[in-house]
Formats: C-alpha cells, structure tokens, sequence
C-alpha cells in the first residue's frame, strides 16, 4: 500500500462537501455570544487569581531576603 491511496481517501472523506440542511435560529446566536463573553471573564478570572498569587510569592520572597539580611547585619 502506497502514500497515495490513504492519502485519496483522506481527500474524499474530509474534503466531500454535502448539503447540511441545517437552520439555525436566532437564539443560536444569542448562545454563542454568551459562550464567547463566559469564556472571557473566566480566561480574566483566572488570569487575576493567579496574578495575585505570583505578587504574593514575590512578597514572601523579597521579605525573606530582607530578614535574612537584616539577620547578617545585626550579628
């Protein structure tokens, strides 16, 4: 079997275009938007609760080379 065979029938099966005979109505629209709008206040969401934790690691970095210095200086 050859690349040429697998390949024509890759071509006839996903490249075939057949009527879908399919409605969709106004509401499907409405979805849509509500889908596109959910999924923009989740990726911001998400994006403010993981910022929140980067600034509080950052926090907890910085104070621990600071007591840590402070540490060395009082000595």
């Amino acid at each position: 079997m050859n690349i040429k065979q697998p390949l024509l029938i890759f071509v006839l099966v996903f490249f075939y275009i057949s009527p879908a005979y399919a409605y969709l109505d106004p509401g499907t629209g409405s979805i849509i938007l509500q889908l596109l709008i959910a999924a923009i206040v989740g990726a911001l969401f998400t994006l403010k609760l993981y910022w929140y934790r980067f600034k509080a690691f950052i926090k907890r970095l910085f104070s621990r080379k600071r007591e840590a210095t402070q540490d060395t200086t009082e000595e």
